[in-house]
């Protein structure tokens, strides 16, 4: 799964822009795979939310899926992040997803995650 290394680097395709998120004026890097490979990939879709104004990294939105014989799984995650302590860190996650193994039931979930104490 590391994109951003051969031999997978070069079967996505790379943009930057400029977008808001959450009011805030950003740079949206996204990854997606390139269409030839898009079948063979894990990531689907990977957006990273950078401030302009300060470069921090606001959030991420994910989306994977694999399928084989003996599992699947497919996935979306929005990832809210701040710093806290000089550590990038989230504080909401929203989750909806599946997964399914041979030999288990299919799991499947749908919820948001909300972090509000960093003082421990």
């Amino acid at each position: 799964m590391a994109i951003f290394e051969e031999p997978t680097f070069s079967k996505y395709e790379f943009r930057l822009s400029r977008t808001q998120h959450d009011g805030s004026d950003c740079y949206v890097f996204k990854a997606r795979p390139k269409k030839k490979f898009a079948d063979d990939m894990v990531i689907n879709r990977l957006n990273t939310y950078i401030r302009v104004s300060d470069f921090a990294i606001l959030a991420r939105d994910y989306a994977l899926s694999f399928k084989t014989l003996f599992y699947d799984f497919d996935v979306e995650m929005n990832v809210k992040l701040r710093t806290w302590e000089g550590l990038l860190i989230p504080y909401e996650i929203k989750y909806k997803g599946n997964w399914h193994v041979i030999t288990k039931s299919r799991e499947i979930a749908d919820f948001t995650a909300i972090f509000t104490d960093f003082t421990h």
